[in-house]
């Protein structure tokens, strides 16, 4: 039995297709190097450039070549581990604290500032005539 794939393009999924349609729609411009895919027996998703031949049997090397430089980074990244993950949202928390702090700080200075520059007003004579009679 041939393998089946199935693809996802703006998240609906097509399929299942065998590796020769696949090639057909790599030929046509379906399927992307970037484009998911996976078989029947995966349970994750993967890019279509990393299909074996695919490409290469499409007769758009080029393309995968092309797309493969652009996205170098994308192909390396790993999936973090739960330990990772959780040390990432950490990280995250700490620095959105420190990054309020900052913006704290700089209120807090700015208030400081503003009240500085302004001047003290001397009572106007309504204020001192009250102030006078109350002081009695």
């Amino acid at each position: 039995m041939k393998t089946q794939y199935h693809y996802q393009i703006a998240d609906q999924v097509y399929g299942p297709v065998t590796f020769d349609e696949l090639v057909v729609r790599v030929r046509k411009g379906t399927l992307t190097p970037g484009t998911l895919v996976n078989t029947h027996t995966q349970t994750e998703w993967m890019y279509a450039a990393t299909v074996e031949n695919l490409f290469v049997q499409a007769g758009q090397l080029e393309l995968l070549e092309q797309w493969t430089a652009e996205q170098s980074d994308i192909l390396k990244m790993r999936p973090l581990t739960p330990e990772e993950l959780l040390q990432k949202r950490e990280r995250d928390a700490l620095e959105e604290q420190r990054a309020r702090e900052r913006v704290d700080l700089a209120l807090a200075a700015a208030n400081e500032l503003i009240s500085e520059k302004r001047p003290r007003r001397r009572a106007g004579p309504i204020r001192r005539f009250f102030a006078g009679l109350f002081s009695r």
